[in-house]
């Protein structure tokens, strides 16, 4: 739990949800998850990218060797199937990402996924469901 503002006070309540983290002002929690699950959400969407050119290349066994590497966590949520994160629900977090990014910055990745996901037919699937059907 990122919890910003008067997190002392309210550590024994909000531990019920799991651990506290202290992350300073009051919003600074909801800063850090937005930055969070964006970075979460982009290696969801660039694994399910992978998977899907490896199956092209003839790769059977992608899921398994991007589990190995910098895309685990990516993959592991992928195989998740008692998690339940809309897909229109990720799409509103990256929406906030690019809300806050300065209109003079080009921010192609995240638009990219914005994109992703705003095209998905089934907005109330899981994320799970970016990815192909074999992996």
């Amino acid at each position: 739990m990122l919890s910003g503002g008067d997190t002392d006070r309210m550590r024994d309540i909000l531990a019920t949800f799991g651990n506290v983290v202290a992350c300073g002002d009051l919003g600074a929690g909801a800063a850090r998850k937005i930055l969070l699950i964006s970075a979460a959400i982009g290696n969801l969407a660039l694994a399910a990218e992978l998977i899907t050119i490896a199956e092209r290349l003839g790769v059977a066994d992608a899921p398994d060797l991007l589990a190995d590497g910098p895309l685990s966590a990516a993959i592991a949520r992928s195989r998740a199937t008692a998690a339940d994160f809309p897909i229109r629900l990720a799409a509103k977090d990256i929406e906030i990402a690019l809300d806050y990014a300065p209109d003079d910055t080009r921010r192609p990745v995240l638009e990219a996924v914005r994109q992703r996901l705003a095209g998905d037919p089934d907005q109330e699937a899981d994320i799970r469901e970016l990815f192909p059907r074999s992996s």
